[in-house]
């Protein structure tokens, strides 16, 4: 019956919901338990006290129906107190059929006919209190209405259980995502510092190397022999030199930092094409918009783990790179020519673990935004990576 009312969204999703979906189901669960226990026994009030997560021994009105604001503001009930705190320290149900002023309340007004309270024992060992008070019906309630009240009770623990459950899975979920977002943060300021020293230590080491060479080259007259030597030397000093200003861009290319994004991609592709066969060109379109560091950082290493995917494994010669501004999303598309692969299932299990965890990093990244990732067969072939970030 509880779950009928609450509607088929009360199941446990696959995916956490929204915050905003766990707290709109939290006010909602109370609302519809006590408007149903209030209906099966006929009752003109009914309400729902449950443990205050802020102060141990005390019980808070969760949702009430028939009882005016001004009480409901104030009701505050200590375990053991007449009548509430004592169903639910005591864990047994109580019906009372006489008028009377409930003791403690004179001074409030809260005056019954006759009530129903029903403990809600709930996860970890608390209990909380479902009443009905002041019966329709002139004989009063009765035993079968206790009986039916506890019968509902089953089902609003079950539910109550089932919601707690939910709000420490997205809370989890939080702290992980939090954690996630945390080790990326890490990793790039970690990336940027090793980039700025292989840059502006190694490097200048390496440029002031060979610039000794050519002073040395240029003081060799006639021994051919020492000239060559010395030659070889700084071709392969230029070459170490290259590679380590290739691994300082793909660490944390200073471009990014200094000109953007669009710059950062537009090097990277001049860097792919440069360094191989495969020709990569970058197209930006609609209403361009400020984005965060994250977020730049996110796009860029997406198109560098896809270019590098594309490289070892698509056998592609051409690759666009789309960049596509609108009024809600920014939506990256990387799109080659190449033979398409299938990660789970194509290759030696040490290439498909690459692979595999190539993906799953950029889908990370994207995800941790809150974004969305896809990657899947192009229209024509190929392989297609789309990520789209919300404005």
């Amino acid at each position: 019956m509880l779950e009928e009312s609450l509607g088929a969204d009360s199941a446990f999703p696959t995916w956490l919901q929204p915050h905003n979906d766990v707290s709109a189901e939290s006010n909602r669960l109370p609302s519809v338990a006590v408007d149903l226990a209030a209906r099966l026994v006929d009752g003109r009030r009914a309400s729902l006290l449950l443990p205050s997560p802020q102060e141990d021994g005390l019980l808070t009105l969760a949702a009430a129906t028939g009882i005016s604001r001004p009480i409901i503001n104030r009701v505050r009930v200590r375990l053991g107190e007449p009548v509430a705190g004592a169903v639910a320290l005591e864990r047994r149900p109580l019906l009372v059929n006489q008028r009377e002023v409930r003791p403690g309340h004179r001074d409030r007004g809260y005056l019954t006919g006759g009530f129903l309270s029903v403990p809600v024992p709930l996860a970890g060992g608390a209990c909380g209190v479902l009443s009905v008070a002041d019966a329709r019906r002139p004989e009063g309630f009765q035993v079968a209405d206790l009986r039916a009240l506890e019968a509902l009770t089953t089902q609003v623990t079950t539910g109550l259980d089932h919601q707690q459950l939910r709000q420490r899975a997205y809370a989890d979920e939080r702290t992980i995502h939090q954690l996630r977002r945390q080790v990326i943060e890490v990793q790039e300021a970690e990336r940027q510092r090793l980039a700025r020293d292989l840059h502006d230590e190694a490097g200048h080491a390496l440029t002031a190397a060979v610039l000794r060479l050519d002073l040395e080259i240029a003081k060799q007259l006639d021994d051919s022999a020492a000239i060559v030597a010395l030659n070889r030397a700084r071709e392969q000093l230029v070459e170490c030199a290259q590679t380590l200003h290739t691994i300082a861009f793909n660490l944390r290319p200073r471009i990014l930092e200094d000109f953007g994004l669009h710059a950062a991609l537009r090097s990277l592709a001049r860097h792919i094409s440069e360094q191989s066969d495969l020709q990569v060109a970058v197209e930006i379109t609609g209403d361009v918009w400020t984005l965060a560091e994250m977020e730049e950082l996110a796009i860029l290493r997406v198109a560098q783990e896809a270019l590098t995917n594309t490289q070892k494994h698509a056998h592609a010669s051409i690759v666009l790179i789309s960049l596509h501004y609108d009024a809600r999303q920014l939506t990256l598309r990387i799109e080659d020519d190449g033979v398409g692969f299938a990660p789970a299932s194509s290759g030696s299990p040490a290439k498909r673990e690459r692979v595999s965890m190539g993906i799953h990093g950029m889908c990370e990244r994207i995800e941790l935004l809150n974004g969305s990732f896809w990657i899947g067969p192009g229209s024509y072939g190929g392989t297609v990576v789309s990520a789209v970030l919300p404005r």
